[in-house]
């Protein structure tokens, strides 16, 4: 039977005792680094998914210096489908190209009707501007007034 002192008294008690006998002191047991790297693991973990704390990453700093300015929004055809012109400006240092917009459209009380999303494929360099008119945008609810499209999605070129 293995042996060791308590902390609290220093009498000889048994390593299996969770409590000393004598004094009551809690005796934690030593764990091995394996397991205290797992619950560091898993408490970060959580940390991570509940969102305390999240890298940012290469493309969420770009997206930060990407401004997307609309310009107007024009029914056409029969008013089933939408164009669009707006203006994308880079304030990064790296081109963007393949651009993915997410528009929601909205009735005249201003409640949201509709959704849609739409691919640029065009190269916006570094520290420019690029002019986009009359792009054809998609369907579009009869009801819709009005559209606000923002950049959801690009590739770092």
């Amino acid at each position: 039977m293995d042996m060791t002192k308590c902390k609290g008294c220093n009498k000889t008690i048994n390593v299996n005792t969770v409590f000393c006998p004598k004094c009551g002191e809690f005796r934690s047991k030593n764990r091995s680094y394996f397991s205290k790297f797992i619950s560091l693991f898993f408490i970060l973990s959580i940390l991570y998914y509940l969102g305390v704390f999240t890298p940012q990453t290469l493309k969420d700093k770009i997206k930060e210096s990407i401004i997307f300015i609309e310009n107007n929004y024009t029914k056409s055809g029969l008013g089933n489908y939408y164009t669009m012109s707006f203006i994308i400006k880079n304030n990064s240092k790296y081109k963007i190209e393949n651009i993915k917009l997410k528009c929601n459209h909205y009735a005249d009380d201003g409640v949201k009707i509709g959704q849609n999303y739409k691919r640029v494929d065009s190269i916006v360099k570094s520290q420019t501007k690029k002019v986009f008119n009359n792009i054809a945008m998609g369907l579009n609810h009869s009801k819709t007034v009005n559209v606000k499209c923002k950049i959801i999605d690009f590739m770092i070129n």
